[in-house]
């Protein structure tokens, strides 16, 4: 029969290959996929990487390796140490996510802490419990700022996309509170039990973020705010261009522009071509995207208007909240789009709805 140490070290095991294996996936949607992606959130490949890595050495340390082999404290500061490094690179991917500039002030204090875990054990013979007090102080803070991080890119999304973040958020929290239970403060208060009970947990929540991070359409998708460059909502009737927005760039190779007059004088041509294409019951539901050289222009038809984004890509939250776009604006003119006289300057004020569903407030659009 295996006692409880034997099935522990099988969910350590598993905890290990779970990292590996999103690492894989992580590597081949950069590398191997067919349409490869390229996104800040790739460094998340490094996180799981290295925690698998830690795993790894935290197993031949507590299985393998005896407190009094003179190896011991060398090789737990080698794994706590890819466990510090591996948060360090989600912590800067979750700057990476912020409205707001950091100087990645909270990386580098973690690079601090990195610092401080090994130097003075090594260089000062400080004794193994104060890196064990650092490193159990040290990962909730940072374990935090990413939940924050999280939380605010729930905000900023919608749709399913919003979903699986919030299923990352939750696969976290599970994740830390599996590793918080599985200490030895946990164990001498309550028994060896919860150390198991701890890393079931962990399982679980590394798990549910790997889930979570595959079910995405694209990783692409976490960064949509880089991709949008002009919006408008044209007269789905005669083509009129009833508000049109142009977002700042972020990316200053990004200086394709697209005319509005054009797009809307030519819109009455497309508008014909979808009647013959949809019945008039599919009004309302109709989404069209059109590659123009290097860019998509992505339509959606309403009752009244059709809006059109202008995007670098076609991502799913940008289709989303294009719809909600839409929505939004013919709740709120409906009654004067019904008569509409051709003065488009009432329709100033719902500027503010585009940055509103798209979170590019004033104050950040100067970026």
């Amino acid at each position: 029969m295996l006692g409880i140490h034997e099935i522990m070290l099988g969910f350590l095991f598993i905890e290990a290959f779970l990292n590996f294996q999103i690492t894989i996936f992580f590597l081949y949607d950069r590398f191997f996929k067919k349409i490869k992606v390229k996104s800040k959130f790739n460094l998340l490949v490094f996180y799981f990487l290295f925690l698998g890595i830690s795993k790894c050495v935290m197993i031949l340390n507590d299985y393998l390796i005896t407190e009094a082999s003179e190896y011991f404290d060398f090789i737990y500061l080698i794994g706590t140490g890819f466990a510090i490094l591996g948060v360090i690179f989600f912590v800067n991917t979750s700057e990476r996510m912020l409205p707001f500039k950091t100087k990645h002030l909270v990386s580098i204090t973690g690079l601090i802490l990195l610092f401080i875990t090994y130097f003075l054990p090594l260089i000062l013979n400080f004794p193994l419990n104060f890196v064990r007090f650092v490193y159990y102080i040290s990962f909730p803070i940072l374990f935090l700022f990413i939940f924050i991080s999280l939380v605010i890119l729930i905000i900023r999304t919608i749709g399913i996309i919003r979903r699986y973040i919030i299923l990352i958020l939750f696969g976290l929290i599970i994740f830390g509170l599996g590793r918080g239970l599985n200490t030895e403060y946990f164990e001498i208060i309550i028994g060896e039990y919860v150390n198991l009970i701890g890393i079931i947990i962990t399982v679980f929540g590394l798990a549910m973020i790997g889930f979570s991070f595959r079910a995405l359409p694209s990783l692409n998708e976490l960064e949509w705010h880089n991709e949008i460059l002009d919006f408008y909502i044209i007269n789905t009737s005669n083509g009129v261009c009833l508000l049109k927005e142009t977002f700042p760039l972020r990316d200053l190779d990004k200086n394709i522009k697209v005319d509005a007059d054009l797009l809307a004088g030519g819109f009455v041509g497309i508008t014909g071509l979808i009647k013959e294409i949809i019945s008039e019951k599919d009004e309302g539901q109709y989404l069209q995207v059109i590659d123009h050289m290097d860019i998509k222009i992505i339509f959606h038809k309403g009752r009244f208007v059709t809006g059109i984004l202008v995007a670098m890509k076609e991502l799913q939250i940008l289709i989303d909240k294009l719809k909600q776009i839409v929505r939004l604006f013919e709740r709120r003119n409906g009654s004067y789009l019904m008569r509409f006289d051709g003065n488009i300057g009432k329709f100033e004020k719902d500027k503010d709805l585009i940055y509103e569903v798209f979170k590019l407030k004033k104050s950040i659009k100067a970026y």
